[in-house]
C-alpha cells in the first residue's frame, strides 16, 4: 500500500509535498506510542495489544478505498496506519518472543522479518 500511495495522492489531486505530508502524518504518535511502549513494555499484554494494532492497520487501508474526492483525509487514514504499522513491527518480535525456544528464537526472528519484507513488496503487484 505505501509504496502505491504517491500515485494515488497524485490521481486525487495532490503533490509531493501532500504525499509528504500524509507520510509524516504519523511520525509523532509512532514517537509517543514506541516511547511508552518501550518504557512499560508489559503494560499491556503484548498479543492482545498487536491483535487491536492489525485490526487498526486493516480499518485504516480499508478506509483509503472510500477516499475518492480529494486527498486530505488521508493524512487521518495515514496517522492511523503509520501508528498501526510501527506498532506491529514492534510488537511481533514481543509475541513471538512469548511463542518460541530460545533455541529457534534466531529462526523464527527471521521468518518474521522476511515475511514482513515480502508483504511490502508483493503488496503493489497485487494490488496492481
Amino acid at each position: 500500500m505505501l509504496l502505491l500511495l504517491p500515485l494515488f495522492v497524485r490521481d486525487l489531486g495532490g503533490s509531493e509535498a501532500a504525499f509528504g505530508l500524509v507520510l509524516s502524518s504519523a511520525a509523532v504518535p509512532t514517537l509517543v506510542v514506541l516511547v511508552l511502549l518501550s518504557r512499560a513494555p508489559r503494560a499491556f499484554r503484548p498479543h492482545w495489544l498487536l491483535g487491536a494494532a492489525i485490526a487498526v492497520f486493516g480499518l485504516g487501508a480499508a478506509g483509503t478505498t472510500v477516499v475518492s474526492e480529494s486527498w486530505q483525509p488521508l493524512v487521518a487514514i495515514g496517522l492511523l496506519v503509520g501508528t498501526a504499522w510501527a506498532l506491529v513491527y514492534t510488537l511481533a518480535p514481543m509475541v513471538m518472543d512469548e511463542m518460541v525456544s530460545e533455541a529457534g528464537r534466531v529462526t523464527h526472528f527471521g521468518y518474521l522479518t522476511g515475511v514482513q519484507q515480502i508483504g511490502a513488496g508483493l503488496g503493489p503487484v497485487f494490488c496492481d
